[in-house]
């Protein structure tokens, strides 16, 4: 690893280390804060539905028309379903936990994946 301090070219990880997670679940985390419920966006708690399409759609460049965007969309409604059923976390909080899980994916925290 190095640090490309100063450098011009930009420097993409290619090694999945726990301090890369680490800073691409909280970097995900504070992207979920800005975007889940707030005007004008359409990630929005009260319609799981369409928040979970755009996630698979637009965050994770799914198609749907794609082979994985089923088991995918699944997968995210199911994390959103359960996250929302536990005491004391509501609509709002499971949607920005689906956002983080979406977020930091291989998907998107990946080159060429």
């Amino acid at each position: 690893d190095e640090w490309p301090r100063g450098s011009v070219t930009p420097l993409q990880a290619t090694d999945s280390t726990l301090f890369y997670s680490a800073t691409m679940e909280k970097l995900c985390d504070r992207m979920a804060v800005r975007t889940v419920d707030v005007n004008d966006s359409p990630l929005q708690s009260a319609n799981r539905e369409e928040a979970v399409n755009v996630l698979v759609t637009k965050v994770l460049g799914i198609a749907e028309s794609d082979s994985r965007f089923q088991d995918v969309h699944q997968m995210l409604t199911a994390h959103f379903d359960e996250a929302d059923a536990l005491e004391g976390v509501n609509a709002r909080a499971a949607l920005r936990s689906t956002f983080v899980l979406a977020c930091s994916s291989p998907y998107v925290t990946s080159a060429d994946f």
